[in-house]
Parts: structure tokens; C-alpha cells; sequence
């Protein structure tokens, strides 16, 4: 069986997810809501971040982190004057 399922009862298998839609910089992770149909009947949803694996240099050191895209813009942006 794999590593990320594990059963309840008898025949009722559960799937744990790993979310790695979290930004190492800012910590902005996955937000829930709602989808709405016409008929306002109201199903779950997730909006997840629009993150990235990238090279970033950090404390002198190069590492591979998650970022966002907002970091990413945020970090070539010239500093305030």
C-alpha cells in the first residue's frame, strides 16, 4: 500500500494529499472557498498560490525554495528611494 493512503474500517481507503503550494518566503498557502453554480448549490474548492521551485540565493548560500510569483517580482524590484 502506498505511504500516503491509510484505511478506515474495512473497504474505506483515505488519501492524505502533500500540498506543497506554500511560498518559504512569505508563508502564503493554499485558501479554501466555494464554487457557485447558477442554482447557488455551493461545492468546495481550494485556490492555491502560484508558486514556483527556484534557485535563490540566501545568507550566501544557493538554495532551491518555493516562491511565489509575488516574491519573485518583489525580489527584482529596485528598493524605495
Amino acid at each position: 500500500m502506498c505511504p500516503d493512503a491509510f484505511l478506515i474500517g474495512t473497504n474505506v481507503l483515505i488519501w492524505t494529499v502533500t500540498i506543497m503550494a506554500k511560498c518559504s518566503v512569505c508563508g502564503k498557502g493554499p485558501q479554501f472557498g466555494h464554487n457557485r453554480s447558477h442554482s447557488m448549490r455551493a461545492t468546495n474548492r481550494m485556490f492555491k498560490p502560484n508558486v514556483f521551485k527556484r534557485r535563490m540565493v540566501i545568507d550566501g548560500e544557493t538554495k532551491r525554495v518555493y516562491v511565489c510569483t509575488r516574491c519573485m517580482r518583489t525580489a527584482v524590484k529596485p528598493p524605495r528611494k
